[in-house]
């Protein structure tokens, strides 16, 4: 696809651990307005548009209904997550006015009705929003104004005393699906001391959690399988980092690969037959390396593919469990009058059974995207989806004419990538 490029993120070679040549490039996607007329309606989608104010729209674009409206020079929301029945969604506020909290979370419907603020703190303040499976609860990330640690936090979605779970920098979990648990990956084996922890927590009746018995290697968001009975991790073993399964009711731990060292990344297909599990380098920023594929369809003898997808930056499973697209950095040269080179990111599709690519964009990363989202995708994968529940369009935070922008992207490659609006933290329904 032909692509009109002028301007580059500087942050972007820091966050790829690539090394880049300072430039200024900017990218516009092509784009097309068959999507408005030809398509039936796909979920919805949701983001925060560049007026600080929080919407929700169908996959053409329209449709369009705001969440909030008073954002300005005293307030401003971001940070919206889709509840899981795709009824409601939960997102940060910011205030300066007088009497009014500086930091709280919301909910509303998705239609915009029924907004209510449901919790508050002053010493905390939340940043990364995590519906329960359930769609009743919401768990929250949040800075703490009276120490260094990151505390999580769960409240009901219509409001109420909050449930605190526990402290730590960083902080990464994933919920059970049937919401009765959470294993979490907190602390880190690069700080000394080393304070990385690994555990288990019930929440039925208040919070119980138990250490799983092993240090965590390098990685962020752990992963439960879709029935619930086994947790992904990755663990230090007597000095190799190791990818490993976790039978939830024994404990036992059954090794699936050993790992490069650096940061590892992976995620289950939604019928629990396949993990795809990123192999990544030593990075500062996140993982950077081979995207595998296991086949777990026989947990006790699982087979790993042998067609490996080199330099992956991030990917995310299409909720039918047969498809991925995944980032990669693509360096071009510089614009005709300027030095140095370009970064853009690659998005392919890659099917999980033939392991066959297909290449469908190139873009230039929203700043937001690139900065938040981008690093801790496998977190942002537990809360959020790119995919549209049919699982044929895939919603991207691109820059249009020098301003963030939400396109949706046909992931059959046989037209142009639609421009929607102009916005950011763009993320799809799951119906």
């Amino acid at each position: 696809m032909a692509l009109k490029t002028q301007s580059v993120l500087r942050t972007a070679a820091a966050l790829l651990c690539v090394a880049l040549l300072p430039a200024c490039s900017r990218l516009r996607l092509p784009e097309s307005n068959l999507l408005r007329f030809m398509e039936r309606s796909a979920g919805r989608i949701v983001y925060a548009g560049l007026d600080g104010n929080i919407y929700t729209m169908n996959q053409t674009g329209e449709d369009v209904r705001a969440l909030t409206t008073d954002a300005g020079d005293s307030a401003a929301y971001y940070y919206p997550a889709w509840s899981p029945d795709a009824k409601r969604v939960a997102f940060v506020g910011y205030s300066k006015t007088d009497g009014q909290p500086p930091v709280a979370v919301f909910v509303a419907n998705s239609d915009g009705s029924g907004l209510n603020r449901i919790f508050s703190n002053p010493d905390l303040r939340p940043f990364y929003l995590y519906w329960l499976p359930d769609s009743k609860r919401v768990s929250m990330l949040s800075g703490s104004a009276s120490d260094n640690n990151y505390a999580l936090n769960v409240v009901n979605a219509d409001g109420g005393a909050d449930v605190s779970i526990g402290r730590g920098r960083p902080y990464y979990w994933a919920w059970a699906p049937d919401s009765s648990a959470l294993v979490s990956n907190t602390g880190s084996r690069m700080q000394e001391p080393a304070d990385g922890k690994l555990t288990v927590a019930t929440i039925a009746t208040g919070v119980d959690a138990r250490e799983v018995g092993a240090a965590p290697a390098y990685f962020r968001a752990p992963a439960y399988s879709p029935d619930g009975k086994s947790v992904v991790l990755a663990i230090d073993d007597e000095g190799t980092d190791t990818l490993v399964l976790r039978d939830n009711e024994s404990g036992k731990r059954q090794v699936l690969a050993r790992t490069a060292g650096g940061v590892a990344a992976f995620e289950w297909s939604a019928d629990g037959v396949h993990l795809a599990f990123l192999d990544g380098g030593p990075a500062e920023a996140g993982p950077l390396g081979s995207l595998n594929i296991f086949d777990l369809s026989d947990p006790a003898a699982p087979v790993l593919a042998k067609a490996i997808v080199d330099k992956v930056l991030a990917f995310y499973w299409d909720p039918a469990g047969e498809r991925i697209a995944y980032l990669s950095p693509r360096i071009v040269p510089a614009a005709e009058g300027e030095e140095g080179q370009r970064l853009l990111l690659s998005l392919s599709i890659m099917t999980a059974e033939t392991q066959a690519v297909v290449e469908i964009a190139n873009f230039e990363p929203a700043p937001a995207f690139m900065s938040q989202i981008l690093p801790h995708f496998d977190q942002y994968q537990r809360s959020g989806s790119m995919w549209s529940p049919d699982s044929r369009f895939l919603v991207v935070n691109a820059m249009h004419d020098g301003k963030p922008a939400v396109y949706a992207v046909d992931t059959t490659g046989k037209r142009e990538p639609d421009f929607l609006v102009d916005g950011q933290f763009a993320f799809w329904s799951g119906w």
